[in-house]
């Protein structure tokens, strides 16, 4: 993992390929788990989850599809995880 100035400092134009891109998913989501795990704190991970998971917009648009089945406020998670989900959860 590189801060962005050391990125800079590694750079070199001579290293740059003149084929066709690799965009590796696999391991971006490993560099990425890293970077949440070793680099966030405690209280940077729940500011940076907060603003991913409850953006107003999608928070809009999810809660016309929940509000009719809700009894109460515990009922949400469940019934909103599938929106929350990249892969299958269950």
């Amino acid at each position: 993992m590189f801060s962005l100035e050391e990125m800079i400092n590694h750079f070199d134009i001579n290293r740059v390929s003149l084929g066709g891109p690799v965009f590796d998913t696999e391991k971006l989501d490993w560099l990425n788990g890293r970077y949440l795990r070793e680099i966030l704190s405690d209280d940077e991970f729940v500011q940076r989850f907060s603003q991913w998971a409850f953006q107003p917009g999608m928070l809009q648009a999810i809660v016309p599809l929940i509000k009719q089945r809700v009894e109460r406020f515990t009922d949400i998670a469940p019934l909103a995880a599938f929106f929350f989900c990249r892969y299958a959860c269950y």
